[in-house]
């Protein structure tokens, strides 16, 4: 998955990264290439964790979760997060 938060000065990790599947937003969770990331992640992700019992339900769960986040984010207004983040500080 594309990292959102990935800096580098490096042309062809940059190129890489946005290569990389990103979530559609603007669609539902089990609609289009979101599917595909779905499939890729819990293919993925098991494996990783062997020997931990943790359920393929838990690792849909948190899959879902993931998208659901993303999706405020990118939701999320950027005034907004100006001013929240303005008013925090000032705290």
């Amino acid at each position: 998955m594309q990292r959102d938060k990935f800096t580098s000065n490096d042309p062809a990790l940059v190129s890489a990264n946005e290569a990389k599947p990103r979530w559609e937003t603007d669609v539902f969770f089990n609609r289009s290439s979101n599917k595909t990331i779905v499939a890729n992640l819990l293919g993925y992700l098991p494996p990783k964790f062997v020997g931990q019992s943790i359920k393929t339900s838990e690792f849909r769960t948190m899959v879902h979760t993931n998208f659901w986040s993303t999706t405020r984010k990118d939701r999320e207004d950027p005034v907004v997060i100006q001013i929240l983040g303005s008013i925090i500080l000032s705290v």
